[in-house]
């Protein structure tokens, strides 16, 4: 079990932004950017099990604060349609792959990680939070539409 919890803190770690950062305006765009090009390229890898859907900037990087101590991003993932061999592989790079927890929710974390790229400044938010809050002002920073399976 100490294994699970190592990868839900190291998840929930990649989610949540170091507190008592004042980032620029210019550092706020070069981070966005940075997100987005990072999840083209994640949707352009065949090797991983999810598609990053959407991204949306809210909170006070789009509410006019001068100086946001954070950049709350949404994301929506949605799982591809991938051959076996492709999911045997994404299941063998979870940290503990003889735990069936850690591998059943492995596609999702791997995503979430390379989305936050370790950034001290960003705190990523499934988009159901973003729907739940009092005021859910939001920018969407990018949309994909996955491509529809072939199936025969």
């Amino acid at each position: 079990m100490a294994k699970l919890s190592t990868l839900n803190a190291e998840v929930e770690d990649a989610k949540t932004p170091k507190k008592n950062l004042k980032l620029k305006r210019s550092t706020v765009d070069r981070i966005t950017k940075d997100l987005v090009d990072r999840a083209k390229a994640i949707n352009a890898d065949p090797s991983l099990c999810c598609w990053v859907t959407k991204l949306a900037l809210f909170g006070s990087s789009i509410k006019g604060k001068e100086r946001p101590g954070d950049i709350d991003i949404a994301y929506q993932l949605a799982n591809k349609k991938v051959p076996d061999n492709v999911l045997r592989a994404c299941y063998g790079r979870a940290r503990s792959p003889w735990l069936g927890c850690i591998r059943c929710c492995w596609p999702q974390a791997e995503v979430i990680l390379k989305l936050k790229n370790r950034s001290k400044a960003i705190s990523l938010h499934d988009f159901d939070e973003l729907e739940r809050l009092d005021d859910p002002t939001h920018m969407i920073i990018y949309e994909f539409t996955p491509p529809k399976s072939k199936t025969k």
